[in-house]
């Protein structure tokens, strides 16, 4: 019995999948506290989405996914702190307008002929396929993100537990707020790796 449930975790694919996840788990764990405080559970699933347009491009242009999808999720993490901002706009409506208009941009990019097949297969991923080399481009995200989010962890906590009085303390809204998106987007490219 026992060799049947230790025999798959001798396997290299096996292996390299716990330890993707074990990383994605670690950033992700971490950054999943301030996202449920400043409630952004809506803007961080949805982000997940905007990156697509980024990864159609790449595909086309025929540069790395990663790099294409980072930059397209980075786009939409900006644009939803900047409409965020707006007292005018629910921040859920701003995160939809945001998010659908990109994903949208990436389905009407996937229809030109010289779109790869099997683009879409990247919205789900393979985590029994992660490689060594995405193992260390994982790690090369994930290590850094970590120590960025401990970097800003005073700004926010500041602007976190009261944004009114945030400046009078030396909180900076706007840069928690960029910071924190910018966190959520680089994990939601960790996560691509997977």
């Amino acid at each position: 019995m026992a060799h049947a449930i230790l025999e798959p975790w001798s396997q290299g694919f096996m292996q390299r999948a716990l330890l993707e996840l074990a990383l994605v788990g670690v950033v992700g764990a971490a950054l999943g506290c301030w996202v449920l405080f400043y409630e952004l559970s809506y803007g961080a699933e949805s982000l997940a989405h905007a990156l697509f347009p980024g990864l159609v491009i790449a595909a086309l242009l025929g540069v790395p996914l990663l790099l294409g999808g980072a930059i397209g999720v980075l786009i939409a993490a900006i644009g939803v702190a900047l409409i965020g901002r707006m007292r005018e706009i629910d921040r859920d409506t701003g995160v939809a307008v945001v998010v659908t208009g990109l994903f949208g941009l990436g389905v009407l990019l996937a229809l030109a002929p010289a779109t790869p097949p099997g683009l879409s297969g990247l919205l789900f991923g393979d985590v029994l396929g992660v490689s060594d080399s995405d193992l260390v481009a994982t790690a090369a995200l994930a290590v850094p993100g970590a120590v960025a989010l401990r970097l800003v962890h005073r700004q926010l906590l500041v602007v976190g537990f009261d944004r009114s009085s945030a400046r009078a303390l030396g909180g900076k809204p706007l840069l928690a707020d960029l910071a924190l998106l910018a966190l959520l987007a680089v994990t939601i490219v960790i996560g691509v790796q997977a």
